[in-house]
């Protein structure tokens, strides 16, 4: 059986509801962005979260470390996978995650992200100083690539977490 590959923007939940979704059905849960700090850590000796990684190590050996945690998925047995919200926009990284899962796209409303971004760390790539700028920048390039790809989609925002997470299970069963 293939993983259950979480996408979408940051913060809209996948790691949450992944990790609830995975013990609700007994799987074990993935995330890419905890992968690619420990290939950092073997790579270069320094233990990191993915926004220091991104600022110091800028986002060519970012996204090439994010593509090496990805490629890694086909060594796991089948898993609830989140994966950072730039992983699905890059057409090799994509590829990749077709083949080793089913891809369920998690939705949010434009001013629910805004909110939760504005509430929490922001990316990395977000200049702090003009975070409306930035924000407006992210979502008009990312939404047409996220709602472009063939996926099961669960609104985030529709529901309680009970009924979302009933979503997500018959996402994982293909109805």
């Amino acid at each position: 059986m293939k993983h259950i590959i979480l996408f979408g923007f940051k913060s809209c939940g996948k790691t949450y509801l992944g990790k609830k979704l995975a013990q609700q059905l007994g799987h074990s849960f993935l995330d890419t962005d905890l992968i690619l700090e420990e290939l950092y850590a073997q790579k270069y000796g320094k233990l990191l979260k993915c926004p220091q990684i991104y600022r110091q190590e800028g986002s060519k050996v970012f996204r090439d470390l994010e593509r090496l945690a990805l490629l890694s998925l086909q060594h796991y047995p089948m898993s609830i996978v989140a994966v950072g919200g730039g992983a699905v926009l890059e057409a090799d990284n994509l590829q990749v995650l077709q083949c080793v899962g089913r891809l369920v796209y998690l939705l949010i409303s434009k001013e629910g992200l805004r909110q939760r971004l504005y509430l929490q760390d922001q990316p990395a790539f977000f200049d702090a100083s003009c975070f409306d700028e930035a924000f407006e920048k992210m979502y008009r390039l990312r939404l047409p690539l996220y709602e472009a790809i063939y996926a099961h989609k669960i609104d985030v925002e529709v529901g309680t977490e009970e009924q979302i997470l009933n979503r997500l299970k018959e996402a994982v069963h293909g109805k």
